[in-house]
């Protein structure tokens, strides 16, 4: 068996973190909690928006997830900002 590299463990997580029915969420390694973050190209694909959209959302939408300084780098977004984002637009919509 060959060892995974990193690059096939992100990979892992991403699609992990990805598709909600994937039963790798919920176990091992790659548990999805809410403490969980989640990088920029992750919640632009979570949200199915370009990273421009993102940007002007932080800037105009007060209910837009807060963005977490990682590093001095690196930000990230709590999934369960993120999933209670998702749940206040579906209200809104409906």
């Amino acid at each position: 068996m060959v060892p995974c590299s990193e690059q096939d463990a992100v990979n892992r997580r991403w699609t992990a973190c990805n598709n909600p029915g994937n039963p790798e969420i919920l176990k091992g390694p790659f548990a999805m909690n809410d403490m969980t973050i989640l990088t920029r190209d992750q919640l632009c694909a979570k949200l199915l928006i370009s990273d421009t959209t993102r940007q002007r959302l932080e800037k105009t939408d007060p209910a837009f997830p807060r963005k977490l300084h990682v590093s001095v780098r690196k930000v990230g977004y709590l999934v369960s900002d993120v999933q209670a984002y998702i749940a206040r637009q579906h209200q809104k919509a409906a």
